[in-house]
């Protein structure tokens, strides 16, 4: 008798165990709850904003941005976004017409209608109404303010910056920009508008001149409205623009000899009395030396602070500080006053200083707008630009400051694309990775990788730049590490992560790509084949596939006629085996048409290979015995008809249907609640004008998203949250399944059946020789392999329905293991020592045939248990799995996983 046969007969004994024999049945869906996860928005906003203000529009006051958003899921809401207290949101029917479609400005205005708010900016339409540059919306429609901005070309003209003054004549709202006309009124780049309509204000400026902001100011001898531009524009020798409105007349307060633009005007009391303050590309004003800052008052320029070489500020604000009034500005700049400051920085009591914490991940951005917002109590700078960090706050293109510390956005996104997705186990329990090319994910700063422990993301840094192509588990002999292949520009790089960041172990020295890593061993020991579109391997002779010993680049030399795209490692009957897919026609001379299988000694044809290339290659058991499953794009498998899709089961080739007909880069099989079924995900057609993600329900696919929006689902991993067990989708999209999803999506499969208890971590009683698991994994006592083994179930809680499916995982590969049913917990749900483990249940055991562990040390158990069980709705059972580890921790041969209880309904 085989000793762990020996261990069944005495855990059968010990609890008074009887098995029955196993049988499929139907798997009904009794609970309507799967679904796209809502809190996977991007932390922030899609684009930079120009402008932000506060405005009621009758649910109460709240902050608004102004650019170019685009919303994939409502694209006729563009333009504008606000701000809900937690989350941006697109402002329904802002959608913007030709020329461009940008909001530059915003600005709250009662013309005797009422509050509205007005936006300038480049557009031809907004929300459906033609409206020429200039709109105004009372919270619910939009309306223009006669034919709007015009050129003499009668083109559409652009606004740049709205500001309300009162020139003795009543309140006003003036705008600036690239017209000529205003509802056909000539009033070159500066125009009035009353509710009597549009007015002229004075002669304009020449056509020569560009003018692109506004503010009010009092330099004694009343408020007045000033102007900032450039004249001669286009010149070799422009001159700054800095002129006052007298109410007749403009009159430019910089010389013509001066050179330079002005780009934005503010004003500031510093203590000593408000002043006019204003940047731009300028070194002197009227002879005071200035580089890029000054200041204006009474009468009179000076110096502010010099900026660095080339440094420009694009937006100023005087923010009321918790420690006084400060000026602070933004764009894109590395010092100013002789202060070292990245982009931003503020002025007070006279001292420059950079607001920015120390060391904080800041490269490469720029600021574009500065707002301040908020009640006097408690103010907030909101700040937009191009950035995904800012002060190590992860907030795409906009954070708030409030003086001392930094703020972002809500939202569990990525800021740009997801291309690997993969569930690896280093040591610690599962947990799921991404790579990509994104800087932020799940509200974190991290550098194109980044890891999932079921409640939130951590960051994994060291990939400055590029992306993140493919990650994979191997143990070089210094114990499980991740590995990454990285893609960079003018190389690609194998990177280790060894705890702390990544770390280059190996370069290719020539041109191409790493697309694909795998650890398998052939029977040679343990390596880690790496494939790709490359031309060499460390001076090897190899192209598109390598073999990484731990140390350096193995004798792998097999000659391939195209790129490697994938691997899977798939166990047919007859011992795992290494599979390979991609774009090749032939291996060693051999035909070995889009795959081949490795068997030790040479790459073997499987079924007649594919008519095309595959992409994806995924090991599944879909309730008919383990396939491996392939995608990509072929019209036909071994000789059966299917489109881009088929599964191999060790001996022949089958399809789904007659496949799907869309460029495919992902496969996953995940059990939502009506039982595991294939998912498989890519493009429409390679333009990437849509995503495609598709379902087979055994009989066809259901398509698993509503919208057509730009991008690819690239990866599909199916994953045991907190919550229960998810898909996860990753690629380059801004939204799925009707939500907005950037990046990443979730898919949430229906609530878990039960509950589980008698963890090994601990909090019950003790496990036999110190070997508790992990608190909070949901684990039992800890086994050979480092963790413990998890007892998960998924399904409805029905009698009727027999849909109750159990996950086991973290089983020793290799060896047996049974599910344990009975009607009690055992003390008290504490469990009781017994062998390796914790003994969780009690009360008339009862167990299922033994199972073998896979090498992925998960076997599942069900449908169809209620049936064979015998149990019935209002009762209770609890469920457990034993399994043989001869090489535990503590030496007694067996262990068991955590404890699970159902109580089942009709």
């Amino acid at each position: 008798m085989h000793s762990w046969q020996m261990h069944a007969r005495t855990l059968g004994v010990a609890l008074g165990i009887f098995a029955w024999a196993s049988a499929d049945s139907a798997r009904a869906n009794a609970q309507n709850c799967p679904a796209w996860q809502t809190d996977y928005s991007y932390p922030g906003i899609s684009s930079r904003a120009y402008a932000f203000t506060e405005f009621d529009d009758g649910s109460g006051l709240a902050l608004y941005a102004a650019g170019g958003f685009f919303s994939p899921t409502a694209p006729e809401s563009m333009g504008l976004m606000r701000w809900d207290g937690q989350e941006w949101r697109h402002v329904a029917s802002s959608g913007l017409g030709a020329p461009s479609g940008w909001f530059k400005d915003l600005a709250v205005f009662d013309d005797g209608s009422g509050p509205e708010l007005y936006a300038t900016g480049t557009f031809g339409s907004v929300g459906g109404v033609s409206a020429r540059g200039i709109a105004k919306w009372n919270g619910t429609t939009w309306s223009a303010l006669g034919s709007g901005l015009g050129t003499l070309s009668i083109q559409a003209g652009t606004g740049a910056a709205l500001e309300v003054f009162d020139d003795g004549s009543g309140p006003a709202l003036y705008v600036c920009g690239d017209f000529d006309t205003a509802g056909g009124v000539t009033s070159p780049r500066v125009a009035r508008w009353r509710t009597n309509g549009w007015s002229a204000v004075g002669a304009g400026f020449g056509p020569l001149t560009g003018v692109g902001d506004l503010v009010v100011f009092d330099d004694g001898g009343g408020p007045a409205l000033y102007a900032g531009g450039v004249t001669q524009f286009g010149t070799p020798y422009p001159v700054g623009v800095l002129a006052r409105w007298s109410g007749t007349a403009w009159t430019n307060l910089i010389s013509a000899a001066q050179s330079g633009y002005v780009f934005r005007l503010c004003t500031h009391d510093d203590g000593a009395g408000t002043a006019l303050y204003f940047s731009g590309a300028f070194s002197q004003v009227n002879g005071v030396a200035a580089l890029g800052l000054a200041r204006f008052k009474n009468g009179a320029f000076s110096a502010v602070g010099d900026l660095s070489a080339l440094g420009q500020v694009r937006s100023i604000e005087s923010f009321p500080g918790p420690n006084g009034p400060e000026l602070v500005v933004g764009g894109k700049f590395s010092s100013v006053g002789g202060v070292s400051a990245k982009n931003v920085a503020s002025l007070r009591a006279g001292q420059w200083r950079s607001i920015e914490p120390a060391g904080a991940v800041n490269d490469s951005i720029s600021i574009s707008a500065l707002a301040t917002v908020g009640s006097s109590a408690a103010p907030q700078l909101v700040v937009s630009g191009d950035f995904e960090v800012l002060a190590d706050v992860p907030s795409s293109h906009v954070a708030m400051w409030d003086g001392q510390q930094w703020s972002g956005a809500a939202g569990l996104g990525a800021n740009t694309w997801i291309n690997t997705l993969e569930v690896l186990d280093l040591g610690t329990g599962p947990q799921l990775y991404a790579g990509g090319s994104f800087a932020v994910i799940g509200g974190i700063a991290s550098q194109r990788a980044a890891r999932f422990d079921g409640q939130s993301w951590h960051p994994i840094q060291g990939v400055q730049t590029g992306t993140v192509n493919a990650l994979e588990r191997f143990d070089d002999g210094g114990g499980p590490r991740l590995y990454a292949a990285s893609f960079f520009y003018g190389g690609t790089a194998l990177l280790r992560h060894n705890g702390g960041a990544f770390q280059q172990v190996a370069a290719l020295p020539g041109p191409g790509i790493i697309t694909a890593l795998q650890s398998f061993d052939d029977g040679s020991g343990d390596a880690l084949y790496v494939g790709g579109a490359f031309t060499a391997s460390a001076g090897l002779s190899q192209r598109y596939l390598g073999k990484w010993n731990g140390s350096n680049w193995a004798s792998f030399n097999h000659s391939l006629d195209a790129s490697v795209e994938c691997f899977e490692v798939f166990d047919d009957g007859s011992g795992p085996a290494l599979y390979m897919g991609g774009y090749f026609t032939t291996i060693d001379g051999a035909p070995r048409i889009g795959i081949a299988r490795w068997n030790g000694a040479q790459w073997t044809d499987v079924g007649g290979g594919v008519t095309g290339y595959v992409t994806q290659l995924k090991a599944a058991d879909l309730g008919h015995g383990p396939r491996l499953v392939a995608v990509g794009s072929f019209t036909s498998a071994g000789g059966t008809p299917t489109f881009n899709v088929a599964s191999w089961d060790g001996a022949s080739w089958t399809g789904f249907g007659t496949g799907a007909p869309i460029s495919l880069r992902s496969v996953e099989a995940f059990d939502a609640g009506a039982g595991p079924q294939l998912w498989i995900g890519g493009n429409e057609d390679w333009s990437y004008n849509s995503i495609a993600l598709r379902r087979w329900d055994g009989s066809s696919w259901v398509a698993e998203h509503s919208e057509n929006n730009v991008g690819a689902v690239l990866a599909l991993r199916s994953f045991s949250t907190t919550s229960g067990r998810s898909l996860f989708v990753g690629g380059g999209f801004e939204s799925l399944g009707g939500t907005l999803s950037s990046g990443i999506a979730e898919f949430r499969a229906c609530a878990a059946p039960g509950v589980a208890y008698c963890f090994g971590d601990g909090g019950g009683t003790a496990c036999a020789c110190s070997n508790e698991s992990t608190a909070g994994a949901g684990q039992g006592c800890v086994n050979s392999t480092g963790v413990g083994a998890r007892l998960t179930a998924s399904g409805s809680n029905s009698v009727q329905s027999d849909d109750q499916v159990f996950e086991i995982s973290g089983l020793p590969p290799g060896n047996a293991s049974m599910l344990i049913v009975g009607n009690a917990r055992a003390n008290q749900g504490l469990g009781l020592p017994f062998y390796d483990g914790l003994r969780c249940v009690n009360g008339m055991p009862r167990r299922f045939p033994m199972q073998i562990a896979p090498q992925t040390g998960v076997v599942t158990r069900g449908p169809g248990l209620a049936a064979q069980g015998g149990w019935l709705a209002g009762e209770t059972r609890d469920f457990q799995a034993w399994y043989r580890d001869p090489s535990g921790p503590c030496a007694r041969g067996s262990n068991l996983t955590n404890g699970y209880e159902i109580v089942f309904t009709p």
